[in-house]
């Protein structure tokens, strides 16, 4: 076979996938995205400093992280569709030829190197709401972009391990590439670390090598990236000064507002992981403990067996134990010594469970590769598309679809086609400026104050909202009483808003000397329809008071 004719099946391959996922993605109910708008809210602040409660928005700051930048440049001009098709398609091709590359840095020929990469690219949800793969526009999100490099990273790791060569250039890149997702790149540089210096350590290279290597490429990378941590330190000298904020109400806060991040939340999260990784797992037990299965070992012999397969299982190991330990121990410390919150998102290190999980496969896949090339037996092939297959449906994405099958209400609705599901789409963005445009006839200023639970409308129309859930997020980049005093009213709202009780709602929407209030069009506020003491106007989806007449 002519190498044009295999760099065009794999490149085809990735592009049929892409198309794929935009089928699924253009099918499915909309789904709105509240970090999507979040970060363009930020962006927007960071550019022209003129929107209502800029001091909040400051923690919306992303600094070098790139994806709010791009959609700041083409979300608006582009439309929802058309911007998240573009950059799907973009990041399913570069996410699987980052996998490509990956397991063929690992000695993988060719062929199993794209069938493994085709089952990598497939949702896996894990902790900390985080996603291994991308097939659709749920995985299609700004931390995804740094996707592909940790892949073709963790790739070039192990292959200069093997090649006894430096590993801080490597590292260098990465904090270069920091902007692509700061915590994924740096969560990743952490655990390779590990994983690189237990490699070293089994294979009984010197410790004074490993410590040496090691701190090299952390400053490496520290170096690189310096432009992005000067920021953190100085964020996190905000954090550290307490200002004489109570400790337990400020861990009442960041465990309210960061409940995903926890163990108690993160713990639920493995069972999902173990479901998605049985085959794997148990393929894995089978090929190293039959005894039957050793003559297939010794005979096809992977020379660098031993070291793909222990950097690929600390990773594993180290991630499941690191997504519990270290969010752990800073909600211990935040109780017990009043630290600040210091390792947040570190629950989504739990992602790299799956890449771990992948590179232990290599060992595996190419002995049982070399046995398929020689063998004669008639269902040789049966068999090799059955295990693909399997792999295949071992994800999220599969996982998701057979909930909904069996008839469980809480299955993924950005995966199942609408005309099945029959779910209604989200507020769209011509929904919210319509209600924008409303707001506007009856008098409404961008200094008039809104009680909404919903953040879009400070990006839709520029509002300034009296708390959201998402603030809580801006707040803990700030100081601890801004998080404290969000929790406070943020429970306060949430309170008055949940009977959908009219005089409830109008009493705190006085109390905190509100303009106006933003409902959603449900049942819950149905009884507003025949409350006349206000002026009230619906819009396709959303009730508004003027509390003020």
């Amino acid at each position: 076979m002519s190498i044009s004719l295999k760099n065009f099946i794999i490149v085809g391959t990735f592009l049929f996938i892409a198309a794929l996922g935009l089928f699924v993605s253009l099918s499915a109910p909309y789904i709105s995205s509240g970090d999507e708008l979040v970060y363009l809210t930020g962006a927007l602040q960071v550019r022209d400093g003129d929107l209502p409660d800029a001091y909040m928005l400051q923690g919306y700051d992303d600094g070098p992280y790139l994806y709010p930048k791009i959609m700041l440049w083409w979300y608006e001009s582009l439309g929802y569709y058309v911007f998240k098709s573009i950059f799907l398609f973009v990041l399913v091709i570069a996410t699987g030829l980052g996998a490509y590359a990956l397991f063929r840095l690992l000695f993988l020929p060719w062929i199993p190197a794209l069938l493994l990469s085709v089952i990598t690219l497939m949702p896996r949800f894990s902790a900390g709401t985080e996603i291994f793969g991308v097939f659709t526009f749920r995985e299609s999100i700004g931390r995804a972009s740094a996707v592909p490099l940790f892949l073709i990273g963790a790739g070039l790791l192990v292959h200069r391990m093997i090649e006894r060569k430096s590993l801080w250039p490597i590292f260098g890149i990465f904090g270069i590439f920091i902007f692509l997702h700061p915590v994924t790149i740096t969560l990743f540089a952490f655990i390779s670390l590990i994983a690189c210096a237990v490699t070293y350590a089994l294979e009984r290279t010197p410790w004074v090598k490993i410590l040496r290597d090691i701190a090299i490429s952390g400053v490496t990378f520290v170096l690189a990236g310096s432009y992005f941590f000067i920021e953190v330190f100085e964020r996190l000298g905000r954090g550290i000064a307490d200002e004489g904020v109570s400790s337990a109400l400020y861990v009442q806060a960041i465990v309210f507002r960061n409940a995903w991040e926890f163990p108690e939340a993160s713990l639920d999260w493995f069972r999902h992981m173990a479901i998605v990784s049985t085959f794997f797992i148990v393929a894995l037990i089978i090929f190293y403990t039959i005894p039957s299965l050793q003559a297939l070992r010794i005979k096809y012999q992977f020379p660098h067996a031993k070291s793909i397969l222990v950097w690929g299982l600390t990773t594993s190991v180290s991630a499941l134990t690191l997504t519990i330990l270290l969010p752990g121990l800073n909600l211990y410390f935040m109780e017990h010594a009043n630290a600040p919150y210091i390792f947040q998102q570190w629950s989504r290190i739990s992602k790299f469970y799956y890449l771990g999980l992948f590179i232990s496969l290599v060992p595996m896949v190419f002995i049982l590769w070399q046995w398929y090339l020689e063998s004669n037996w008639r269902f040789k092939k049966v068999a090799i598309t059955f295990l693909v297959a399997i792999g295949i449906l071992s994800s999220s994405f599969a996982f998701e679809i057979a909930q909904f099958t069996f008839g469980y209400k809480n299955f993924e609705k950005a995966y199942i086609p609408q005309m099945f599901s029959g779910i209604q789409n989200d507020t769209t963005a011509n929904e919210y400026r319509e209600t924008c445009h409303v707001l506007e006839k009856i008098g409404w200023t961008t200094s008039s104050q809104i009680i909404s639970n919903n953040f879009a409308f400070r990006y839709y129309c520029k509002a300034d909202l009296y708390v959201t859930l998402e603030e809580g997020a801006a707040y803990q980049q700030l100081t601890r009483a801004d998080v404290v005093d969000w929790y406070d009213r943020f429970l306060a709202q949430r309170n008055a808003l949940k009977d959908g009780d009219p005089r409830d709602i109008i009493n705190f929407a006085n109390n905190v000397e509100a303009d106006f209030v933003i409902l959603p069009r449900t049942s819950k506020y149905i009884a507003f329809d025949a409350f006349k003491d206000r002026e009230i106007i619906t819009t396709t989806k959303h009730i508004i008071i003027n509390v003020k007449k």
